[in-house]
């Protein structure tokens, strides 16, 4: 991490355009994958070239796009999927991490690096946190998910302190709420409330129904919008015709949730530095 170490201390120009965007929390099951399916989804539909680390050994994000669901992937051009590689040893695999966010930023031709992780502490996840120009803990805002959050940050804390970075963990950490409900418990607001004490935090990531269907079918939400609208002009049935409008409006709101988010956090980015 010589170069990214030395740029954040002396505080030098970024040497790529690269955006590294990290989804870490220590808790699994938090929303991390469906969280980066809308992301890309959305810097996709703006034109935006993206590339996804999967460093989670479960490979959600490395079945989106399989080729094998019948349609065309995606240009690698404009979005592309990777694996990362897996060994027993958490120092090995923190190792192949780094490889692979350097390939990543040497290769170049892209506007974002989304990275998916494991959920919970490892060595790679600390990596990814050190380089990553923003870490995005996805959470519903429930208490329970407090101290899970709070190790993901002393987790972050610990990876720049590693480095030899000065940097403030507090500038790159953000919690994404998933929950935007307006009909919230009394728990989910006190919860939502406690993490807005202490962390910057962005809302909200909602409509999974969409995010699910791009999972399954294979495609960004902003295709599958698109193959939803043109199954509505050319429905034979009102069923079909409803159907198809629900599955576009899914969709559309998915995007929209999606652009709000990324608006919100590019307003409060940090400089890139290369790793």
């Amino acid at each position: 991490m010589a170069s990214r170490r030395a740029a954040w201390l002396s505080g030098a120009d970024p040497e790529t355009k690269l955006k590294i965007y990290a989804a870490v929390n220590s808790k699994g099951g938090a929303g991390k994958s469906s969280m980066l399916v809308a992301f890309a989804s959305a810097l996709h539909h703006q034109g935006k070239r993206v590339r996804v680390l999967d460093l989670d050994s479960q490979g959600t994000l490395s079945e989106w796009l399989n080729p094998k669901n019948g349609l065309d992937p995606i240009p690698a051009d404009e979005l592309l999927i990777e694996a990362g590689q897996f060994s027993k040893d958490d120092a090995e695999n923190a190792r192949l991490a780094y490889d692979h966010i350097l390939e990543a930023e040497k290769a170049g031709g892209f506007d974002y690096l989304l990275i998916d992780t494991k959920g919970e502490p490892s060595m790679t996840a600390a990596v990814t946190m050190a380089v990553a120009d923003m870490v995005l803990c996805p959470s519903d805002g429930s208490s329970a998910e407090y101290n899970p959050i709070m190790v993901t940050f002393r987790s972050c804390e610990a990876a720049l302190k590693q480095i030899g970075s000065t940097a403030d963990p507090q500038d790159k950490f953000r919690i994404v709420f998933t929950r935007q409900s307006i009909a919230q418990s009394s728990g989910i607001l006190k919860g939502k409330q406690a993490l807005e004490k202490r962390f910057r935090c962005v809302g909200g990531i909602a409509d999974t129904a969409a995010m699910d269907d791009a999972f399954r079918t294979g495609t960004t939400i902003g295709r599958l919008m698109g193959f939803a609208e043109e199954a509505t002009e050319q429905a034979e049935t009102q069923t079909a015709r409803s159907n198809a409008r629900r599955m576009a409006d899914r969709c559309r709101k998915a995007l929209s949730n999606a652009d709000f988010v990324l608006n919100a956090l590019k307003e409060s980015e940090v400089q890139h530095v290369p790793a």
